[in-house]
């Protein structure tokens, strides 16, 4: 009587520890109840509505040239630099770690040193920046200014 207790006991323990699995099983196959989803979008601290947020445009850039004159009248376009940007020779390191505003445009922004621009051929003059339009797609376009 004991034996068959005991097996009964088991059978019953095994049950239960396979339930579990069985819907783990489930939903790693990518069948979900209601029950099963707790995911939530995301939010901001402090922010208690589902409103979609804006954007942050690029968080974590460093600002190293701001005005509100517009890129014409301070900045000259340089086609031998655009071409160079265009195919990969004249480059920030580092796409959008260092910014420039202009009229409330950001564009990527370098000056002339070795960890802000990749620059092979040193086409880059020393005392100017460098801003960069598009870079890395064939219509790269480069503005340098005197500083």
């Amino acid at each position: 009587m004991y034996v068959q207790f005991g097996k009964i006991l088991a059978v019953i323990g095994v049950f239960f520890l396979l339930a579990p699995i069985s819907n783990v099983v489930a939903a790693q196959q990518g069948y979900l109840s209601p029950n099963s989803i707790t995911q939530k979008a995301l939010l901001k601290p402090g922010v208690k509505s589902n409103k979609r947020l804006k954007r942050e445009g690029y968080l974590g850039s460093r600002v190293i040239y701001k005005t509100t004159d517009p890129i014409s009248k301070l900045f000259t376009k340089d086609k031998e630099l655009s071409r160079a940007c265009q195919r990969g020779r004249f480059l920030q390191k580092k796409e959008m770690q260092y910014i420039a505003v202009v009229d409330g445009r950001k564009y990527g922004a370098a000056l002339y040193q070795s960890n802000m621009l990749h620059d092979p051929k040193k086409l880059a003059g020393k005392d100017k920046i460098y801003l960069f339009k598009g870079q890395g797609t064939s219509n790269c376009k480069v503005f340098h200014k005197q500083i």
